[in-house]
C-alpha cells in the first residue's frame, strides 16, 4: 500500500468525522432556531462566539507551538521532552485562562448593559464566562493528538465533542420537559465544555503524560514560538470572528442570528482543509526537521490537489442552493442567502490556497505568518467597523471574506519565498 494512499485514507477518515461533527453543530443550530425566537437565537449565538474567541486567545498560541515541537519529539521518541513541554504549557494556560475568566466575570454586566441596555441576560454571560478556561485547555489539547499521529482523537476533541455533548444534553432536556431558553442553554454549554475538557485531559494522561526525568530541554523555544503564534492567533481570530463581534455591537440580534447561521454553513467548505491540516501538519514539521524539502514540496502539492478537487463541487453546491439550504432553518433565514454566497467565495479562495498557514508555522516561519496576520487581522477590524456600520451584516460578511482572501494569498507568496515552491502549481506537478 503506497504512502500517498495511506495519507489519503487518513484524510478521508478525518474528513468523515469532521463532517459528522459539522452536522451535529448544524443540527444543534437548527433546533436553536426552531425553539428560540430569532432575537434570542442571535443573543445565544453571539455569546457562544465570544466564549470561543476568548477561550482560543486564552490558549496563548501554545496549541500550534506544541504541535510543531511535539511532532519533532515524537519522531525522535523523546517522551521526556514531550511530557515536560506539555505539563508546563498546561499549567501556564490554566493560570492565564482562569485570570481571563475572572476579569470577564467582573465586567460581564457592563458588557451586557452596553449591548442590550438591560441586565436581563447577565446570568447567561456569567455562565458562559465560567466556560473560558475549559475551552482554552481544549484548544491546546487537540493539536497534541495531531502531533502523536492520532488525528481522529484530535478532530473529535476540536469542538466536535463539545457540540455532541451539548446536543445530547439539549435533547435530554427537551425529553424531560425542560424549556429551551437562554438561561438553560448557557448552563448546558458550561457543563458540555467541562465534560469535553475532562475527557481531553483523561485521554492525554492515558496516551502521553508520564513522570519525566530531569532534562535540559529549554522552554524558551516553545515560548518564543507561542508568542509569535499567539499574535497571529489574535489576528486569525479577528479575520474569522471580528465580523460577528463587531456586528453584535451594531446590528439587531435577529440579524446577528442570520450571520451566525450562514457562517456555520460556510465553514463546511473549510472542513476539507482542516482534515488535510490534521494529517499534514505534523508531517510538515517532521519533514522540515529532517531537512527533506523535496518530500515537503511533494506532500504540499498532493494536499493542494486533493483540496482543489473537493472545493469545486462543494462550493458550487452551497453557492447555487444557498436559499434552499437556509430554508431548513426557517423562512426568516432565506433572505440571508446573499450573505452565505459572499462567505462561500472567501472560503473557496481559502481552500484552493492549500495548507499555507501550517506550512509556514511548521517550518520555523511563524514570524512571517504573524506579520501576515497582523496585516489582515487589522484590515478585518477596520473593514468590519466601516462596512458593518454602512451595510450591516452584509458589510460584516464582506470584511470577513476579503480579509481571508488576502491572508491566504500573502501566505502562498511567503511559502514560495521561504520554501521555494508555488502552491498553485499543483496541477502541473
Amino acid at each position: 500500500m503506497s504512502e500517498k494512499f495511506l495519507f489519503l485514507k487518513k484524510i478521508t477518515s478525518v474528513l468523515l468525522v469532521r463532517i459528522l461533527g459539522a452536522l451535529s453543530s448544524l443540527i444543534f443550530t437548527f433546533f436553536i432556531t426552531k425553539n428560540l425566537s430569532v432575537n434570542d437565537a442571535g443573543i445565544f449565538f453571539y455569546i457562544v462566539t465570544i466564549s470561543i474567541v476568548v477561550g482560543r486567545l486564552s490558549s496563548k498560541g501554545f496549541g500550534t507551538s506544541l504541535l510543531r515541537f511535539i511532532s519533532g519529539f515524537w519522531v525522535e521518541k523523546d517522551f521526556d521532552a514531550i511530557s515536560f513541554y506539555l505539563k508546563n504549557a498546561l499549567k501556564e494556560i490554566l493560570i492565564f485562562s482562569s485570570f481571563v475568566s475572572f476579569v470577564f466575570l467582573i465586567f460581564h454586566k457592563h458588557i451586557v448593559m452596553y449591548l442590550y441596555g438591560s441586565e436581563n441576560v447577565s446570568l447567561v454571560y456569567f455562565f458562559m464566562g465560567l466556560a473560558i478556561p475549559f475551552i482554552a485547555i481544549i484548544f491546546i489539547i487537540f493539536p497534541i493528538f495531531q502531533a502523536i499521529n492520532k488525528p481522529l482523537v484530535s478532530v473529535i476533541l476540536d469542538k466536535i465533542l463539545l457540540n455532541l455533548i451539548l446536543l445530547f444534553i439539549f435533547f435530554i432536556s427537551l425529553a424531560v420537559g425542560v424549556k429551551a431558553n437562554l438561561f438553560n442553554l448557557s448552563i448546558f454549554y458550561l457543563v458540555s465544555a467541562f465534560i469535553a475538557c475532562f475527557v481531553g485531559l483523561f485521554l492525554l494522561k492515558k496516551f502521553i503524560i508520564a513522570p519525566h526525568n530531569h532534562i535540559k530541554t529549554p522552554l524558551a523555544p516553545l515560548k518564543k514560538s507561542a508568542n509569535y503564534i499567539w499574535l497571529g492567533l489574535l489576528m486569525t481570530t479577528s479575520v474569522q470572528y471580528s465580523g460577528q463581534i463587531i456586528a453584535g455591537a451594531i446590528v439587531e440580534p435577529s440579524n446577528l442570528s442570520y450571520l451566525y447561521v450562514v457562517q456555520r454553513i460556510s465553514f463546511l467548505i473549510s472542513f476539507a482543509l482542516i482534515a488535510v491540516n490534521y494529517i499534514a501538519a505534523p508531517k510538515f514539521a517532521s519533514l522540515f526537521k529532517q531537512k527533506k524539502i523535496i518530500e515537503l514540496k511533494e506532500l504540499s502539492m498532493f494536499c493542494s490537489r486533493i483540496l482543489f478537487i473537493i472545493a469545486i463541487p462543494l462550493c458550487a453546491l452551497l453557492f447555487f442552493l444557498s436559499a434552499e439550504i437556509l430554508l431548513l432553518f426557517g423562512e426568516d433565514y432565506v433572505n440571508a442567502s446573499y450573505l452565505l454566497q459572499v462567505l462561500i467565495f472567501g472560503q473557496f479562495i481559502n481552500i484552493i490556497c492549500g495548507p499555507v498557514a501550517f506550512l509556514l508555522n511548521m517550518t520555523g516561519n511563524e514570524k512571517d505568518m504573524r506579520n501576515i496576520l497582523l496585516l489582515t487581522g487589522s484590515l478585518s477590524i477596520i473593514l468590519g467597523f466601516i462596512l458593518t456600520f454602512h451595510y450591516g451584516v452584509l458589510g460584516a460578511a464582506i470584511s470577513t471574506s476579503t480579509s481571508l482572501i488576502i491572508q491566504n494569498l500573502l501566505a502562498a507568496f511567503y511559502v514560495r519565498k521561504r520554501l521555494g515552491f508555488n502552491v498553485f502549481n499543483f496541477v502541473n506537478y
